[in-house]
């Protein structure tokens, strides 16, 4: 999936506004996002939609991997 194609850019999502990709690995994508409620640029880490059904991998994300 290029950026390009990317749902989640410009898009909000629990108080986030995603901006841009920085990174997609293997198994995650890392997001630049604005966080409105303080104004600050962060980090935001997702399993890829294409991992999204290997629970091995969402377990290993929810343990902060």
């Amino acid at each position: 999936m290029s950026s390009t194609d990317d749902p989640l850019l410009g898009n909000e999502l629990a108080g986030y506004r995603i901006e841009s990709v920085l990174s997609r690995g293997k198994a995650f994508d890392v997001y630049r996002a604005e966080q409105h409620s303080v104004d600050r640029r962060v980090a935001l880490k997702f399993l890829s939609p294409r991992h999204a059904k290997n629970e091995s991998l969402a377990r290993e994300f929810l343990d902060g991997a």
